[in-house]
């Protein structure tokens, strides 16, 4: 009887109801009379989860994700009821997070979406693992960082401009011996050897002015890091081997990648280009007299606590726009409560303020344009505030701080023995070439007992240039997928495999050093982390014993026929 009348109370907290079409206002869920989640809410998240893949997205997992918005609102509501959320920490953090959900949106709007955009992202992705053979004459400037060319960027820009000018598919090979920095160890002239490229693997822009040209082309001057490239395209590119098709939110975060790693100097350019056109729109005035000012204030032990206590009224730094200003309060919270003020000279305060300037033409030109408004920007700023408040009871009311018995973490192991394994490890040396007759010799030398090693030194050595690699021995984990392991896994210590054939192009042959078998952890080898784990059990049934309480004081209803 008791477990019936617990199932009714669930079902109670817990009501589905059918029917109705769908549009953006209507509610998919109501708590009690404290709050909702209405279509457009669920849309916006599942884009944030999904990127623009959402109308592949099953009814089901819109149901399991709608019910975890729904888990994380009731949280927000029980922190707030508990006080747990103290008005004045969470106002100050509630519009630190509003600023930056803003600045990121306006730098995905007008920086990276410079960038990556629907015509990017179909070059990727009709060209994604094809290889071209490219032949490439590089002009190199100084970065500043060992750099042996002394040429600058700019010198660099007009050599490699004035070279392109000229350059046809004759004379390139001349021009790249004269030109090239990347010389041939042999002849100490330009390499005008081919180099097989593989799209997925290169700079940003590089790979886009490949991938869009057309066989056979001479490229414009492209810049990568430390110089500036003229390419040539040998024939068409060759088909991929076969591998897994990137989702739209998988390529925008390969491209991003890219961006931020390789090619970072195209986001600084745009982002400073695209804010100097804001700053001369917007009539940036910095108050020097107010900055001197600000910078005798800094005494030698302050912080930021002791710098806020010591300013009195609205000291405005810069004005711009129409009346907009930073103010010597703003430049103080926008440092950590731990900053070192002491080594803050006029210069840092400056720049720090002109940052500061740009920032805010930044998010104005998004809010210009009502992304305050947005259904984005609301769904984005609740789902910090559930974020908030859970992170507030999950490290508090939600923390399980008793002692466990030791019989409690012994059971736990004997259970989840396989958790508290030592995963087993291959050292594996490998061989590569891109050419199959040269690991072919190798083969040969290695059935007529020759060592690996040596036998591709020996094939190397018969060559004008060294066409195999010796890679130096490597550790793997024996669950890890990848090709050297799946090879390694049916070879024994000291055995060599036969030749194979690399997914993203080229051969290779292992051998493998040594072979390391998985191993359980004693129990008293792992008890902390045994402990770690059983608090985490503990702390999950105290966060579903907390969420299924707030159910019955606010029962959800669920209207499931609002669901698309």
């Amino acid at each position: 009887m008791m477990l019936f009348m617990h199932t009714m109370v669930c079902m109670l907290a817990l009501v589905w109801i059918t029917g109705c079409k769908q549009n953006n206002d209507q509610v998919l869920v109501k708590i009690g009379n404290k709050d909702s989640i209405n279509v457009a809410e669920l849309k916006e998240a599942l884009k944030f989860s999904y990127g623009d893949e959402t109308k592949t997205v099953s009814r089901q997992d819109q149901k399991n994700l709608l019910m975890k918005l729904t888990d994380n609102q009731l949280l927000f509501i029980g922190a707030l009821e508990m006080n747990l959320i103290q008005d004045s920490v969470f106002q100050s953090e509630f519009n630190r997070a509003k600023e930056n959900i803003v600045r990121q949106a306006a730098l995905e709007k007008y920086i990276y979406g410079h960038f990556i955009n629907d015509r990017s992202i179909s070059i990727f992705e009709r060209h994604l693992n094809k290889s071209i053979d490219v032949q490439h004459l590089v002009i190199g400037y100084n970065t500043g960082k060992d750099s042996k060319i002394q040429r600058s960027k700019a010198a660099a820009k007009t050599l490699a401009d004035s070279i392109y000018a000229i350059a046809t598919i004759g004379n390139l090979n001349s021009l790249i011996e004269a030109y090239s920095d990347n010389k041939d160890n042999k002849t100490g002239k330009g390499n005008i050897r081919v180099q097989k490229m593989t799209i997925g693997k290169l700079p940003f822009m590089y790979e886009q002015t490949i991938s869009s040209s057309l066989p056979n082309a001479i490229t414009q001057p492209i810049e990568i890091p430390g110089a500036f490239v003229i390419a040539k395209l040998s024939g068409d590119f060759k088909p991929a081997q076969e591998h897994k098709k990137l989702s739209r939110k998988e390529i925008i975060f390969e491209l991003r990648e890219k961006l931020g790693l390789s090619d970072n100097y195209l986001l600084m350019n745009r982002y400073n280009a695209f804010l100097d056109s804001l700053q001369s729109l917007n009539r940036v005035t910095l108050y020097d007299a107010q900055i001197d000012s600000f910078v005798a204030m800094i005494g030698e032990n302050d912080n930021t606590s002791s710098m806020r206590d010591k300013i009195t009224g609205d000291k405005i730094l810069a004005g711009f726009g129409n009346g907009r200003s930073i103010t010597a309060l703003q430049l103080i919270n926008s440092y950590g409560a731990d900053a070192a003020w002491r080594n803050l000279n006029r210069n840092i305060i400056a720049e720090r303020v002109k940052q500061m300037v740009k920032d805010e033409l930044l998010k104005d030109a998004l809010r210009k344009e009502g992304y305050t408004e947005s259904d984005e920007f609301n769904f984005k700023i609740r789902e910090w505030s559930r974020q908030f408040a859970a992170g507030i009871l999950k490290s508090g009311k939600l923390v399980y701080t008793g002692i466990i018995p030791v019989d409690e973490l012994r059971r736990y192991y004997e259970d989840n023995r396989e958790q508290f394994s030592v995963p087993g490890s291959m050292k594996i040396l490998e061989v590569y070439s891109a050419h199959f007759d040269a690991l072919d010799s190798v083969a040969q030398l290695v059935d007529d007992k020759v060592d690996m090693v040596k036998a591709a030194e020996q094939v190397n050595g018969k060559k004008k240039d060294r066409i195999i690699t010796i890679k130096e021995p490597a550790n793997y984990p024996d669950t890890q997928n990848d090709e050297l392991v799946k090879k390694a896994l049916s070879l024994k210590p000291g055995e060599v495999s036969k030749i194979f054939q690399r997914k993203d192009g080229g051969y290779s042959m292992i051998r493998l050093m040594e072979k390391n078998e998985k191993k359980i952890s004693p129990f008293d080898a792992v008890k902390n982390q045994v402990e770690h784990a059983c608090r985490d059990v503990r702390q999950k049934k105290m966060l579903e014993k907390f969420l299924h309480e707030l159910k019955l004081k606010y029962p959800v209803t669920v209207y499931e026929g609002h669901l698309k």
